[in-house]
C-alpha cells in the first residue's frame, strides 16, 4: 500500500520469489560446489537474501521488481535447505534430531516475533523502514557467522581445535 502496488501485483512478484526459491534448489549441488561447501553456500544465500530484503523499497517498475523477487528467491532457495544440511552435518548422529529440533524451534520462533518487530518498524518508520532494518539486521548477523567460520577454518589449518 505503501508502495502503490495493488494486491494482485504483489502477489504476482511473491509467486515469482516463490517460483525462483523452489527451482533454483534444482542447481543447488552445483552451487555448493563452486561455494566450496555448505557453510560457504549458506553464507551467501544470506547475503543474497540480505540484499534482497534490504533493496526492496528501492525497486521501482516491473524489471527492478523482478529482479528483486529473484534475489530473494534465490536467498531463501537455498539458505532453508542449506541451514538444515548444515546443521545436520554440524552435529554428532545422536544429537541430530535435538539439533534440528533446536533449528526449527528458532525459525518458529522467528517467524512469531517477525511481524510483531517489524510491523512495529513499519507503524512508526514506515514500511520501507522495515525492509531496510531487516536487510541490515540479517547483514548484520550474518557477518559475525562469516568470521566466525573463517577463523576455525583457519585454526583448523593450522591444527587447533
Amino acid at each position: 500500500r505503501d508502495f502503490g502496488y495493488s494486491a494482485t501485483i504483489i502477489g504476482l512478484y511473491m509467486s515469482i520469489r516463490g517460483f525462483v526459491s523452489m527451482t533454483f534448489r534444482f542447481f543447488m549441488g552445483r552451487l555448493v560446489r563452486l561455494a566450496g561447501g555448505t557453510f560457504p553456500a549458506l553464507i551467501a544465500s544470506l547475503f543474497i537474501l540480505a540484499a534482497g530484503i534490504g533493496t526492496t523499497p528501492f525497486c521501482r517498475g516491473a524489471l527492478m521488481l523482478t529482479a528483486n523477487a529473484v534475489l530473494v528467491g534465490i536467498g531463501l532457495g537455498m539458505a532453508l535447505p542449506l541451514s538444515m544440511a548444515t546443521v545436520s552435518e554440524g552435529t554428532n548422529r545422536e544429537d541430530r534430531g535435538v539439533a534440528m529440533g533446536i533449528r526449527l524451534t528458532g525459525n518458529r520462533l522467528a517467524q512469531l516475533i517477525n511481524p510483531v518487530f517489524f510491523g512495529t518498524i513499519a507503524q512508526g518508520f514506515g514500511l520501507a523502514a522495515s525492509f531496510v532494518s531487516g536487510g541490515i539486521m540479517l547483514f548484520g548477523s550474518t557477518l559475525p557467522i562469516l568470521f566466525w567460520w573463517r577463523g576455525e577454518k583457519h585454526r583448523r589449518r593450522e591444527g587447533r581445535f
